[in-house]
């Protein structure tokens, strides 16, 4: 009996909030998404932090290398212990950015951003990665309901959140694998500037117009998400 294929579908959104738009600045959130040959499906969120003239620098290098990172290393880290995992992305997000600050000649705190990743094969088998606020959810195919699977993190004031080489990364840097075939329906990253969404009470169904809902919203932050679904 041959292997059945799905296919993954992408929606992005990505949109500027008011707190740019006035200051005539660029949106920090940077998103990326693409497709392997493999049947990977990779995608990344990152918000970069509001005190950095790098804060975007930061967001779009770690979306791309993250992203690359999570395709080129798929089956090792899916069936990596939790731990593990967190030690060798972290390390490999440090060594980047690390580097990367070197070529600019700047200071690495400066190179600060949230992550949410994921890489998502054909069958539904997924790994992930979460840093920050922002949100990674997921839909299974038995359930009616969206679940959170990583919730905002943020210290005791809950306006900051911890970023890129601006905390100690195995700490607080979460890691996700689910190696389960035919279970996952949807995968939705968000940045912090979506999370006006989720006081919605009907939840669940809103999702289904999220896009139309994020355009009607006079959102301060910069708001983006991705959204993979399985079929």
């Amino acid at each position: 009996k041959g292997k059945v294929l799905h296919m993954v579908n992408v929606q992005c959104f990505t949109k500027k909030g008011l707190y740019h738009k006035k200051k005539g600045e660029e949106s920090q959130d940077a998103i990326i998404v693409y497709n392997e040959q493999n049947g990977l499906t990779v995608a990344a969120v990152c918000d970069g932090a509001s005190f950095s003239a790098y804060s975007g620098t930061a967001a779009r290098v770690v979306a791309k290398s993250i992203s690359k990172y999570l395709c080129d290393n798929f089956e090792k880290l899916l069936i990596m212990n939790r731990q593990d995992m967190q030690m060798l992305l972290a390390k490999e997000i440090e060594n980047l950015l690390l580097h990367e600050a070197t070529e600019l000649g700047i200071d690495a705190k400066l190179l600060a951003t949230t992550i949410c990743a994921v890489a998502i094969d054909d069958s539904g088998r997924w790994v992930g990665a979460h840093l920050g606020d922002g949100n990674l959810l997921w839909k299974k195919r038995e359930s009616n309901n969206i679940q959170y699977i990583s919730r905002p993190e943020n210290p005791i004031d809950k306006s900051q959140t911890y970023l890129t080489m601006n905390c100690y990364l195995p700490n607080h840097l979460r890691t996700y694998s689910w190696n389960k075939e035919l279970d996952t329906e949807l995968l939705i990253l968000t940045t912090d500037g979506v999370e006006f969404f989720q006081q919605d009470p009907d939840f669940d169904k809103s999702f289904l117009e999220i896009e139309k809902y994020c355009n009607e919203k006079n959102n301060i932050d910069d708001a983006s998400y991705v959204i993979l679904k399985i079929s």
